[in-house]
């Protein structure tokens, strides 16, 4: 009888241990797959950043707004560009004034953004949300866009 004690207690012991092993090992898998993804999502963030630094065509646009313009419709109209794939390092920003006399003063908002080469660029003044900004901008301008494209040396 006491064996039989002693055997069933050291199965339980064992059953007990192995359901304590299994229930850590599940928690290790999930850790696990949060560190996978969390690694993929970085990798990701990697090949963008590898892909901005090799987009050496660069397209800048000024806007002339009308005095009355409110410049965060501007804004955000243009941030929705970099769901463009063929854009990147898009940036906007608004006039400073440092007191230079040669500064482009007229302009009040300037946005640049990079490309590949002139072939992406081609797919983004094609691209429906550029024709969107297209159109929802004329009403905002008080002249047409001065635009200067070239090429990183």
């Amino acid at each position: 009888m006491k064996n039989i004690f002693i055997l069933t207690s050291f199965v339980f012991l064992i059953a007990c241990s192995s359901s304590e092993l299994q229930m850590e090992l599940e928690k290790t898998r999930d850790e696990l797959e949060l560190v996978e993804a969390a690694l993929a999502k970085s990798q990701e963030k990697l090949m963008k950043m590898e892909e901005d630094q090799a987009a050496p065509f660069t397209h800048l646009v000024f806007f002339d707004l009308k005095p009355e313009a409110d410049q965060k419709i501007l804004i955000n109209a243009i941030h929705k560009l970099k769901a463009i794939p063929e854009v990147h390092q898009l940036e906007v920003g608004t006039f400073e004034d440092t007191g230079d006399q040669r500064a482009l003063s007229s302009y009040a908002l300037l946005m640049k953004m990079s490309f590949r080469d002139s072939a992406d660029y081609a797919i983004y003044q094609a691209h429906p949300l550029h024709l969107e900004l297209k159109a929802s901008a004329r009403n905002l301008m008080a002249g047409p866009p001065a635009t200067y494209d070239y090429m990183e040396q």
